[in-house]
């Protein structure tokens, strides 16, 4: 059997950050959807910014017919061959649970979640190239996640992990969250 953690969450609330985590101790290798997109913006010879990160989102979603996560199901695929378990990072749709259904036997949830000013100052903090560097852009991205669906995914997620204190408490919530949820389903990592 195989099966997909996907992580649900709002920018910045740290599911790459629990991605580098369960890959580095417990050996479980991720895939980043928001990688995906960037490289797809690279591809299409647009700048890397919020906007057309944005505007290529929407023409995934478009040319998916609404199934944005169809273009990471290779990726899973190839994933799953030598694993048991990947981590997907991240969910923004109900129909990328779907998607991710077909190609793995099994989907886990988790909710990864941190107040709206502190993602914020992360998302400064980083600096990443096409990451929204003011408030209003940031505003803004949280909206269009908020009218994909997030919301509706996060009440619906298997286990929820807060991400709002400091990096070794929400190292040990997402080691400990991760062995749990794989230990109930008879998966020792």
């Amino acid at each position: 059997m195989s099966f997909v953690i996907g992580l649900v969450g709002y920018s910045n609330s740290g599911k790459g950050t629990y991605s580098h985590f369960v890959k580095r101790d417990l050996k479980i290798p991720s895939l980043s959807t928001g990688d995906i997109v960037r490289a797809e913006v690279k591809r299409r010879d647009l700048e890397l910014t919020v906007e057309n990160i944005a505007r290529v989102s929407d023409k995934i979603r478009e040319e998916t017919n609404n199934h944005f996560m169809d273009i990471a199901k290779p990726y899973i695929e190839k994933l799953l061959v030598d694993n048991q378990v990947i981590v997907v990072d991240s969910l923004r749709e109900l129909a990328d649970k779907q998607s991710i259904k077909s190609c793995a036997s099994g989907l886990i949830t988790i909710g990864i979640y941190a107040d709206r000013d502190i993602r914020y100052n992360r998302t400064v903090l980083r600096g990443r190239e096409g990451d929204p560097l003011t408030l209003e852009a940031f505003l803004e991205l949280e909206d269009r996640e908020r009218a994909l669906g997030t919301d509706e995914l996060l009440i619906t997620v298997d286990a929820r992990i807060s991400n709002n204190g400091n990096l070794r408490d929400f190292y040990r919530e997402s080691i400990a969250t991760t062995k749990k949820i794989l230990g109930d389903r008879g998966i020792n990592v």
